[in-house]
């Protein structure tokens, strides 16, 4: 028995190799470098970069392109180059992943497939209305066929940079902003919207499905108005983050956070992150809680930590904001 076992492993590991290679799907790199030639040769299209990872035992492949469009190009073109895109993604590469992203000027229009059940027709269509958006401002759309359970299996977010940027963008930039987008395109279906200013520390609002509703608006001012002076705020339905400006006063960014959170439910409800200009001071999530060695997070600590039902305030020495090393507190 023993002499048995021992031979058959290595036979048994041999067909369960042979199994697992079967599972890899077919190699498409010679299609996706034709889809790259046949975007290439579109109107519009000045370059178009391709990365092509084959297919391994357990992974499927990716198909990955970039389009820069001319100056010259119109968003027409730029939508045939997504649609061309989507043509062969929802066939011949339909068990792979798939990103396009295609760059017009500062606009910047991605799709993301895989397993798609979305037909060409829905895809085209949501770009067209994703075309209409892009004169609103410096615009991000991101068109996604992945996973969208409900017809027509696609769905679109938009993330909008209203244009001049002006010196002090904050809250009141972003809502008037949102409140014309809403009465210009609310018409469009299955579409997140999201608004930013263009200078940091930024200020956002958004929601993942239509538009941020009279509360969210509301909470957004509020949490605005209670903000530590030079920080921008954003909040994405439950999430909130707030940038805090180098050098901010701990004491004052204590007070920020005790408002906030005072509107957000407490430290054991809330969402929130307060961040440096280049790392986090504290991140609260429904009561697990992250500190960073920074004089903020250091003190955010001390006055909220005993707020959470979990605390971790080992954080590596190297995620402190050498800025923030040396300020007051």
């Amino acid at each position: 028995m023993k002499t048995s076992r021992l031979f058959v492993g290595p036979v048994g590991l041999g067909a369960l190799a042979a199994v697992l290679v079967g599972c890899a799907g077919a190699d498409h790199s010679a299609d996706a470098d034709r889809l790259r030639s046949d975007l290439a040769a579109l109107p519009g299209v000045a370059q178009v970069k391709l990365d092509y990872a084959g297919p391994i035992v357990l992974d499927s492949a990716k198909v990955a392109i970039e389009v820069e469009m001319t100056e010259e190009a119109e968003t027409s073109d730029a939508v045939a180059v997504v649609v061309r895109a989507y043509e062969a993604f929802s066939s011949t590469h339909d068990q792979e992943e798939g990103d396009v992203t295609v760059r017009l000027g500062d606009d910047v229009v991605h799709l993301r497939s895989f397993k798609p059940d979305a037909e060409v027709t829905a895809v085209e269509e949501a770009l067209d209305r994703a075309a209409e958006v892009l004169p609103e401002g410096v615009v991000s759309a991101d068109v996604n066929t992945q996973d969208v359970t409900n017809w027509p299996h696609v769905e679109t977010t938009f993330t909008v940079t209203p244009m001049p940027a002006r010196p002090g963008d904050g809250a009141e930039r972003v809502l008037e902003t949102l409140t014309r987008l809403e009465q210009e395109h609310g018409d469009i279906e299955r579409a997140g919207w999201r608004v930013e200013t263009r200078r940091a520390p930024r200020w956002s609002l958004g929601a993942t499905t239509g538009f941020p509703g009279p509360k969210d608006r509301r909470l957004f001012r509020q949490l605005g108005d209670s903000a530590a002076p030079g920080a921008g705020v954003q909040v994405i339905e439950d999430f909130v983050a707030v940038e805090l400006p180098r050098g901010t006063d701990p004491q004052r960014a204590s007070a920020m956070a005790e408002q906030h959170l005072a509107l957000l439910g407490g430290a054991r409800k809330a969402f929130y992150d307060v961040n440096g200009r280049r790392s986090y001071h504290a991140m609260m999530s429904a009561g697990d809680c992250y500190f960073s060695t920074s004089a903020v997070g250091r003190r955010l600590l001390d006055d909220f930590g005993q707020q959470c039902r979990e605390v971790n305030d080992d954080a590596d020495p190297g995620d402190t904001d050498p800025g923030d090393t040396d300020e007051a507190g």
